[in-house]
């Protein structure tokens, strides 16, 4: 199910994954380049009027400046989606140098994805410190680190994603499990993945975190059903009142 606007549309039967993939992550990707116009086409106009001004007044040399504004506001944006914090449970610490890490989304570029006994993914971060491997993430830290830095090196690369070839790559390497491996024997940063892998592998931490999730979930609803069946079963003034109601019934069953 995905909402758009006002409604909620769910697509009755289960999707393949090419079709899935293009429904939903293509949305996504829209939705990331409607945010970045949003702040690049007023940057631009504005900066743009202040530099024909100054064009006009230095006789036309800085032409080129003028035409360069929307790539220069571009840039601007992507800084500032690299350095929003990453938000965290819990602040790494480095190993190395002893520092407590301030991740942001452009630091996980450096990062690299291995896997973990504990855990279906974790991450290796370089400390931004001492520039040296030192600290990891695990569980829904390493998520939502991995999903902020993905998205930074999106429109760092500016290089432009297909969802199509994504969601193949996705496809023949067997699921998510198998491309997330296959991502963590090549021990590559995320910075050093093709792009149709990159996001083959949002796809894959997306898939992942969202099964970690209903489980979690059926299994709290597995734990109260278990509690209110231990309450049902030891309380003797509840048992006392339903065995009086089931005399109750079936006296009125045999008057009948």
């Amino acid at each position: 199910m995905i909402r758009w606007q006002r409604y909620d549309l769910v697509r009755v039967g289960k999707p393949r994954r090419l079709e899935f993939a293009t429904w939903r992550y293509g949305e996504r990707l829209r939705a990331r380049r409607r945010e970045q116009l949003k702040f690049v086409v007023p940057v631009t106009v504005a900066a743009l009027g202040l530099a024909v001004a100054v064009n006009v007044a230095a006789g036309g040399s800085l032409g080129v400046f003028v035409w360069n504004m929307p790539n220069v506001a571009r840039m601007m944006y992507t800084g500032i989606i690299g350095r929003r914090l990453v938000s965290l449970v819990e602040p790494p610490i480095c190993e190395r140098c002893g520092n407590v890490l301030s991740l942001r989304a452009k630091h996980v570029a450096y990062a690299r994805v291995v896997r973990h006994a504990q855990a279906d993914i974790a991450l290796v971060l370089s400390c931004p410190t001492c520039r040296t491997e030192g600290a990891m993430l695990v569980g829904r830290d390493a998520h939502a680190a991995l999903r902020q830095g993905l998205t930074y090196l999106a429109l760092a690369r500016g290089t432009r994603q297909r969802v199509e070839d994504a969601a193949r790559l996705l496809e023949t390497a067997g699921g998510p499990d198998q491309l997330i491996s296959d991502v963590a024997r090549r021990e590559l940063t995320l910075r050093s993945l093709g792009v149709e892998r990159r996001l083959a592998l949002e796809m894959a931490v997306d898939e992942r975190a969202e099964v970690d999730e209903l489980e979690r979930h059926w299994k709290e609803a597995e734990e109260i059903a278990e509690i209110a069946d231990g309450t049902l079963s030891s309380d003797p003034l509840l048992d006392e009142e339903l065995e009086r109601i089931k005399k109750k019934l079936g006296g009125e069953r045999e008057s009948g």
